[in-house]
């Protein structure tokens, strides 16, 4: 149950909410990823769940593309003006946010099994 000060700091004439609610902070999220890992996953190596997220943000990031090109192709067809009044897949910014968080992830998770494995040489 919240407080009068927790309620009386809350906007309700304007609410905010994240893009991504899992990246308002970090820690709790990484807290609950920690947990899942160390429990529900004890006998797969961390470095091909980290490969098999990779994997699954870039056929996340093909499938947003592919149906964004679907639409512009459908929408072109069927509505007349549609491809001037609508930016196409490869310059829409969903599209875009999407493969640059594909990118992201894939980077540092190459980042973090090059420092694994350095770890493991000095061993």
């Amino acid at each position: 149950k919240l407080s009068g000060d927790q309620v009386s700091a809350i906007d309700l004439g304007n609410p905010s909410w994240p893009v991504l609610p899992w990246d308002e902070d970090q820690n709790l999220c990484w807290n609950h990823q920690q947990s899942l890992l160390l429990h529900e996953f004890k006998s797969i190596k961390v470095s091909d769940l980290l490969s098999g997220l990779v994997q699954i943000e870039k056929e996340h990031a093909d499938n947003i593309w592919k149906s964004k090109s679907r639409d512009d192709i459908r929408g072109s067809k069927i509505v007349p003006g549609y491809s001037d009044s609508h930016i196409n897949a490869d310059e829409d910014r969903v599209v875009k946010a999407a493969i640059a968080q594909a990118n992201y992830v894939r980077e540092k998770v190459e980042t973090i099994l090059l420092e694994v494995e350095a770890t493991r040489s000095r061993l």
